[in-house]
């Protein structure tokens, strides 16, 4: 995870086999993709959705 912060770049390096599976998308307004860390790593979409939208109700972000 350190790699994001040396790069600005979330998808791994080649050396890292146990993610070299892994393209982590960059975020879009209508498709908020994460990583989901567990046993294993994958990519979700749209955590919290609802939390989200609240928020956006209140205070939408100009277009």
């Amino acid at each position: 995870m350190w790699y994001i912060v040396v790069s600005s770049n979330p998808n791994p390096q080649s050396d890292t086999p146990e993610l070299s599976h892994l393209s982590w998308p960059a975020m879009k307004p209508n498709a908020r993709k994460y990583l989901r860390i567990g046993k294993d790593f994958s990519i979700h979409e749209n955590l919290f959705e609802e939390r989200f939208r609240v928020w956006e109700e209140l205070y939408p972000l100009p277009q």
